[in-house]
C-alpha cells in the first residue's frame, strides 16, 4: 500500500479482555503526541468501530468522544 509506506506502525494482540471500567481507550495518548491507542473489551465485536475512529483520530477527521481518552485515568 504505497499511501501508507512511510509511517511507522505497531500492532499486537494481547489476547485478554480489559476490564478497567468496560469502556475503549481510544485516540492519541496525553502527552505523547502521535501515539494512539485502541483498546477495547471485546475486539471481535467492538474492534471494527474502534479502528475506524482511531484512523480518523489519526488522519485528524474526528476525536473520539473524551469518554474514551486514557486521560480519564489522570494520564
Amino acid at each position: 500500500m504505497p499511501a501508507v509506506e512511510g509511517l511507522h506502525v505497531l500492532r499486537s494482540w494481547t489476547g485478554m479482555n480489559v476490564h478497567i471500567d468496560r469502556a475503549p481507550i481510544l485516540g492519541e495518548v496525553p502527552g505523547m503526541p502521535g501515539f494512539f491507542a485502541a483498546v477495547t473489551s471485546n475486539g471481535y465485536t467492538l474492534g471494527p468501530i474502534a479502528g475506524r475512529m482511531t484512523a480518523d483520530a489519526v488522519l485528524g477527521l474526528q476525536q473520539p468522544d473524551q469518554a474514551f481518552s486514557a486521560a480519564r485515568f489522570g494520564a
